[in-house]
């Protein structure tokens, strides 16, 4: 880290030193905690001065930037400044200056946001972040969409050879979906109502002081209650409409070799838990529990069961179809019928699970991929004696 002068009578000097120390001490003043100060201060400052030297902050306080913030002032660049490491293009530059400059710039993150970026060692620290201009709240929400794990962001692993030797790293970055447009502008983010942000206008322009652990806790409590708060030029019609499918139910498989498939399946921690026909098909289907998902093993009764090709012409590809259990029966037909994909032959079905009925789509319409929609009935109808309501003809 290379040392620069003091900056004393620099007037770019003096305007941040006053920036800083100022607002912190009418934040805290307000506060009514007279005289601390933060171990860590994010400062999003628009020309940050490079020459400001811990003799003009408070001992105890280290400035975290971005590169980008600072201004040059000699020949040699930004001085007395510790740089991190961009790891991706995009990715911030941060700077930093003071005595945990080295703790928050020479982290272990993968992701760049995470507890171990530079932000969550901050917000560790006890950390606030002073906001003059907009580029710093862009900054801010990028790190919450991360911890809220917002609907429209997706992870993209990445993989480089580094120049020391050819060492492989391996990191994560919580990119936007295709298509996507957010508006992380200040009035947006200072639209939400009980974010812990206090306004001082008493530099002739807003500034804006966040204690970070605390803006952590509520944008990411109010993102998982509102997660699509940022987004614009959206198709309402995909965001609104809630699927029916609750939970991936059970996978079904039919092989040849199915008995060295239920040879495996207590290795997995599975157990027999249901068994039983479904006559219309001629199959025999017994079900197998694991930790989060049923293996369900599918046999033919008969020589011309509709699993009997499979069985024989892809001996090795065992994977019938994915079952998905859905909230109920009718309304999950016509969710996907309105998207598209229509059930084979309008055929509900009863499966071997108590009070469970079942439909499936059409894998031309699905490009192959089965599909089985289940939905627990309850006991809206009597299972072993009476009539399975709308079982023929009302899903063509």
């Amino acid at each position: 880290m290379h040392e620069s002068g003091n900056g004393k009578g620099n007037p770019q000097t003096e305007r941040c030193r006053r920036l800083i120390t100022e607002v912190l001490q009418s934040y805290w003043s307000a506060m009514g905690k007279y005289g601390e100060m933060p171990r860590v201060v994010v400062a999003f400052i628009p020309e940050l001065e490079s020459a400001l030297t811990p003799e003009h902050l408070p001992p105890q306080t280290t400035i975290l930037s971005l590169a980008e913030n600072t201004t040059d002032s000699n020949e040699s660049g930004c001085v007395g400044w510790m740089y991190g490491t961009v790891q991706l293009e995009g990715d911030p530059l941060w700077v930093a200056r003071g005595s945990v400059a080295d703790r928050l710039l020479n982290s272990n993150t993968i992701t760049g946001f995470d507890a171990s970026s530079p932000l969550g060692i901050a917000a560790s620290e006890g950390g606030i972040a002073i906001i003059q201009g907009e580029r710093g709240w862009e900054m801010l929400v990028r790190w919450i969409e991360e911890a809220a794990a917002v609907p429209y962001r997706h992870w993209r692993k990445y993989e480089m050879v580094g120049t020391d030797g050819g060492r492989r790293t391996v990191s994560f970055r919580y990119i936007l979906n295709d298509g996507m447009r957010i508006d992380t502008s200040p009035d947006r983010l200072l639209g939400i109502q009980g974010l812990p942000i206090w306004r001082d206008a008493s530099s002739g322009s807003d500034v804006y002081v966040i204690l970070l652990d605390a803006f952590r806790n509520a944008l990411t409590d109010y993102l998982q209650a509102h997660p699509h708060h940022f987004i614009i030029d959206r198709d309402l019609t995909d965001l609104t409409q809630r699927s029916p499918v609750i939970r991936l139910d059970h996978i079904g498989v039919v092989s040849k070799y199915e008995d060295q498939i239920r040879k495996l399946l207590p290795l997995l921690g599975g157990r027999l838990a249901y068994q039983g026909p479904v006559d219309a098909i001629g199959v025999l289907c017994e079900y197998h529990a694991l930790a989060n998902v049923d293996i369900e093993i599918v046999s033919p009764m008969q020589e011309d069961s509709i699993v009997s090709a499979q069985r024989t012409k892809l001996p090795f590809h065992p994977l019938h179809h994915l079952a998905f259990e859905v909230e109920g029966l009718e309304a999950g037909v016509e969710y996907f019928r309105a998207h598209g994909y229509h059930p084979i032959d309008g055929k509900v079905l009863l499966a071997p699970k108590p009070y469970h009925r079942v439909v499936f789509l059409s894998p031309m319409q699905t490009r192959g991929l089965l599909i089985e929609l289940v939905a627990d009935e309850g006991r809206s109808f009597d299972v072993y004696g009476g009539t399975l309501p709308h079982a023929e003809g009302t899903a063509a």
